[in-house]
C-alpha cells in the first residue's frame, strides 16, 4: 500500500474518532489498516510497548506479538472482515524483551462504501492480574494435594465468584464433574435462603476478615439440600484481594437426626397431653355418670306411679331420653379415657376390616374402598366390637371429608416398633399389625392434626357431630395396648395409622355357647360412692 493511500485512510479514520477516545484514553489504542499494518497509536500504547509512536507506526501488528500468539491474532483478524467485533487475551513483547499480557478489544472500521478498511484496537495491560492468578494456581495445586484427602467440603472462589478449586469431598457431595464446575458460579450451588447471607459474608472477608460458624445450604446437582457449617476467609496477594477460601463441615445427617428428635419429642409431648386429657375426661365422665344414674333412677321411680294420660308423663319420658343421650356421651368419654374392661380374644384383623368396610360401602355408594391386606397375618388381641367401632368412626370421618364422594384405601402389614418409637407411642417394643386408612378428602393442617383426637374437638359446623368419634377411637386403641396417629396435608387427604399388638394365642373357631341367666333368692350387695345412686336402687 503506497504512502498516499495510507495517509488518506488515516485522515478518514481520524475524522471519525473522538480525541478523548484516542489520545486521552488510559488504555493503549492503535489503528491498523485492512492488512494489519499500524497506521496510528496513542501515547498509552507506546508506553505499553516502551517504544516511541514513530517506532510503532508502519509495523505489522504481529511484529509485537510472541511467536505462539502471532497465528492466533491472524485467525482473529480474519473474522473482522465479516464485520464482527472480537476480544481476547494476547501476549505482547516490549522493547526490552519482557512479555506482557494484554486484553484486546478489536472493532472493525468500514469505509463510506461499507467495505472493511481497517480496525481500531483497545489494549489493556492485565499482566499483574495474570501473575496473581498464576501464583494463585500454584498455591491451589499445593492446596489440592493436602485438601483432597480431607473429610470437609473445601472450595476456593475467585473475585467474580467463579470456582477456582474444589476438593474431592465437595465434588462427591454436590455431584458435579470437573467439566461442569468450570462453568459454575457460587450462586448456582446455593439455596435461595443462603444467597443473601453468603453475599454479606463475602463482603466482610474482602476487607481482610474471617467469618466462622457460618451456616450455608448447598444444592446438589440433583436438587437435594446439603446443610453445612464452616469458615470463610479472604485470599490476598501483594495486598490485593484475589478470592476466598471456605471449609465446610457436612451437617446434613446431624440436621436430619435433630429434626427426627424434635418430631419424636413433639409426639411424646402430645401423647402425654392426651394422657392428661384422658385422666381429666375419665374423672368428669365418672362423676357425671353417677349424677345421671341418680336422675334416671328417680325418673324411673316417678314413672311407675304415672299412666300415659298423666300430663307429667311426657315430661318425665323426655327427661329419661335426655339422660340416655347424656349417658351415651359419658360412655364415649369413658371410652376415650380408657376406662372399663372389654373381653379380648385373638382376632383376624383382615377379616374384621373386610366385614366392617363392606358394611360401610353398602351404605355409602359414593365412596369406593380399595383393600391391600397382607395375607396370613398373625392375629391381634382385641375386642372385635370395639375395633369395628374404631374402623367405622374413621370411615365416617373420611366420608365427611369427601362430600362429593371419593376413595378410601386400606392397607395392613406387620411392623416392628423399636425402643425409641414405642416410647413415643407409649407402647411396648415388639411386633404389631399396622392398619393404614387413607382418604382422598380435604385433608387437615398441622394445628388440626395436633388436636384431632381431643374430646369435643371438631372442625364441623355446630350440630354436626359431637367431636367424640376419633377421641373414642384413640381411647379404644390405647386400651388395647396399641397406638394411633394421623398424617395429612391440607388438600391432600389424610392417613390414619393404627398399631395393634399381635396375639400369642391362636384364633379359636369354636362357637361359644350362649350363657343362661339363672335366677335365685340370693342377696345383692350394692356398693357406690354416691348416696343418691344407693337411694334409687333400694
Amino acid at each position: 500500500m503506497d504512502a498516499f493511500l495510507k495517509r488518506d485512510i488515516y485522515t478518514f479514520i481520524r475524522g471519525k474518532i473522538n480525541s478523548i477516545l484516542f489520545e486521552e484514553n488510559p488504555d493503549g489504542v492503535e489503528i491498523v489498516d485492512e492488512d494489519g499494518y499500524i497506521v496510528s497509536c496513542n501515547k498509552a500504547q507506546a508506553h505499553l510497548l516502551q517504544y516511541l509512536p514513530k517506532e510503532i507506526i508502519g509495523h505489522h501488528i504481529t511484529d509485537f506479538l510472541t511467536e505462539q500468539h502471532k497465528e492466533l491474532f491472524k485467525q482473529k483478524f480474519e473474522s473482522l472482515k465479516e464485520g464482527k467485533s472480537i476480544d481476547f487475551e494476547i501476549e505482547l513483547v516490549r522493547k526490552d524483551g519482557v512479555s506482557i499480557y494484554i486484553w484486546s478489544k478489536v472493532n472493525p472500521i468500514k469505509g463510506e462504501d461499507g467495505h472493511f478498511i481497517g480496525a481500531i484496537i483497545y489494549n489493556r495491560d492485565i499482566t499483574s492480574y495474570k501473575r496473581r492468578e498464576s501464583a494463585l494456581w500454584g498455591d491451589l495445586e499445593r492446596y489440592r494435594a493436602i485438601s483432597d484427602g480431607a473429610n470437609d467440603l473445601i472450595q476456593c472462589i475467585g473475585p467474580s465468584r467463579n470456582f477456582l478449586y474444589v476438593n474431592e469431598k465437595w465434588r462427591k457431595t454436590l455431584g458435579y464433574s470437573d467439566e461442569e464446575i468450570v462453568h459454575l458460579k457460587l450462586d448456582d450451588v446455593l439455596s435461595p435462603e443462603s444467597l443473601p447471607k453468603c453475599k454479606e459474608v463475602l463482603e466482610k472477608v474482602r476487607s481482610g476478615g474471617t467469618v466462622t460458624g457460618v451456616e450455608i445450604v448447598f444444592i446438589t446437582r440433583d436438587g437435594k439440600e446439603v446443610f453445612t457449617e464452616g469458615s470463610i476467609n479472604g485470599y490476598f496477594r501483594d495486598g490485593k484481594f484475589i478470592g476466598t477460601r471456605g471449609i465446610f463441615r457436612d451437617l446434613t445427617e446431624r440436621k436430619r437426626m435433630e429434626r427426627e428428635k424434635a418430631e419424636l419429642q413433639e409426639r411424646l409431648l402430645h401423647a402425654q397431653k392426651m394422657e392428661a386429657i384422658g385422666t381429666l375426661a375419665g374423672g368428669i365422665a365418672h362423676d357425671f355418670n353417677n349424677i345421671l344414674m341418680a336422675i334416671m333412677g328417680s325418673t324411673s321411680l316417678m314413672l311407675f306411679s304415672k299412666n300415659r294420660n298423666d300430663p307429667e308423663y311426657e315430661y318425665l319420658k323426655n327427661i329419661e331420653r335426655m339422660v340416655k343421650r347424656g349417658a351415651n356421651l359419658t360412655k364415649q368419654l369413658l371410652g376415650f379415657a380408657r376406662r372399663g374392661k372389654y373381653e379380648v380374644e385373638p382376632t383376624d384383623i383382615n377379616e374384621l376390616i373386610e366385614k366392617t368396610s363392606q358394611m360401610f360401602a353398602e351404605t355409602k355408594k359414593e365412596i369406593t374402598i380399595h383393600r391391600k391386606l397382607t395375607p396370613d397375618l398373625p392375629p391381634i388381641e382385641a375386642n372385635a366390637g370395639q375395633i369395628e367401632q374404631v374402623l367405622m368412626n374413621i370411615f365416617v370421618n373420611a366420608w365427611q371429608a369427601m362430600p362429593g364422594g371419593g376413595e378410601i384405601y386400606i392397607e395392613t402389614k406387620k411392623e416392628k416398633l423399636g425402643t425409641v418409637t414405642s416410647q413415643v407411642y407409649g407402647v411396648r417394643p415388639g411386633t404389631y399389625i399396622r392398619c393404614s386408612i387413607t382418604d382422598t378428602g380435604e385433608g387437615m393442617d398441622k394445628e388440626t392434626q395436633k388436636r384431632i383426637f381431643e374430646p369435643f374437638f371438631s372442625t364441623k359446623e355446630r350440630g354436626k357431630g359431637t367431636g367424640l368419634g376419633l377421641a373414642m377411637a384413640y381411647g379404644i386403641i390405647k386400651n388395647h395396648g396399641g397406638a394411633i396417629e394421623v398424617e395429612s396435608e391440607k388438600g391432600a387427604g389424610a392417613t390414619f395409622h393404627i398399631y395393634l399388638p399381635i396375639s400369642e394365642r391362636a384364633i379359636s373357631r369354636e362357637r361359644k355357647r350362649k350363657k343362661m341367666l339363672v335366677g335365685g333368692s340370693e342377696t345383692i350387695l350394692l356398693v357406690d360412692d354416691e348416696q343418691q345412686v344407693i337411694d334409687v336402687q333400694r
